[in-house]
């Protein structure tokens, strides 16, 4: 890992688990803008899926970038320690 990536994992010092029904390409390319995505798994299956992400954004902060997709795939999120 180099330096520049050593700072951005330093700055994203929250994790939450993130779920939901469908249109995950659509959440994550959402959320790629503002942490990263890892361990996607099935919920238990398609087209229910569940992933971790790291961010920096606040629970409200979080809410406010997904606004338009909670509704639509049913996303829901709580953060992990």
């Amino acid at each position: 890992m180099d330096a520049g990536q050593a700072a951005i994992q330093h700055e994203l010092n929250r994790r939450y688990i993130i779920h939901g029904y469908g249109g995950i390409t659509a959440v994550q390319a959402r959320l790629a803008q503002h942490g990263f995505c890892s361990r996607t798994t099935w919920d238990p299956g398609p087209p229910s899926w569940r992933f971790y992400y790291d961010t920096n954004l606040s629970h409200a902060e979080l809410q406010q970038v997904l606004q338009d997709l909670i509704a639509r795939f049913d996303v829901k999120f709580a953060e992990s320690k």
